[in-house]
């Protein structure tokens, strides 16, 4: 397979190709008189490299879990720990996403509550703070009773 085709297939452009090659996130390519013959091995190297930079890995650590890889399993333990580092970055990672989705939801439903409650008291706000407001944008949907105080992810 071609770059070109290699590109299209990725979804990552043929510099990002190269650069993947010449960093080390993937193995070489084989040629075929100069030009890269991507395989479907070479198409698993790619997903792998980017699902590891998509979890947050440098260039270098993908670099050197590729190195690790093609040394063989004498370095299994290295690569665990790699992986297992990164998977701890990740869940702290999702904690605090998670931490500021709740407190994103409870400042939504405190703004929906003052707005219901003026619109209780018959005192809307003007039309310049709410004309720009999509209906969507308002509602929250909270598993349970609803409640976002009662809200754990």
């Amino acid at each position: 397979m071609t770059i070109k085709d290699a590109s299209r297939h990725t979804g990552l452009s043929q510099d990002t190709l190269r650069f993947y090659e010449k960093s080390g996130m993937i193995p070489p390519v084989s040629r075929n008189n100069g030009i890269r013959d991507y395989s479907e091995i070479d198409l698993r190297w790619i997903s792998l490299a980017k699902n590891l930079r998509n979890a947050g890995l440098s260039v270098e650590s993908v670099a050197k879990y590729v190195s690790l890889y093609t040394a063989g399993d004498a370095t299994l333990i290295e690569r665990l720990l790699l992986l297992s580092e990164t998977r701890q970055t990740l869940l702290l990672q999702r904690k605090l996403l998670d931490e500021t989705i709740l407190r994103m939801d409870q400042l939504i439903y405190g703004c929906r509550s003052a707005l219901e409650l003026n619109q209780q008291k018959n005192r809307p706000f003007p039309d310049s703070y709410t004309d720009h407001i999509r209906p969507e944008a308002l509602r929250v949907e909270y598993p349970g009773d609803g409640d976002p105080d009662d809200y754990e992810p």
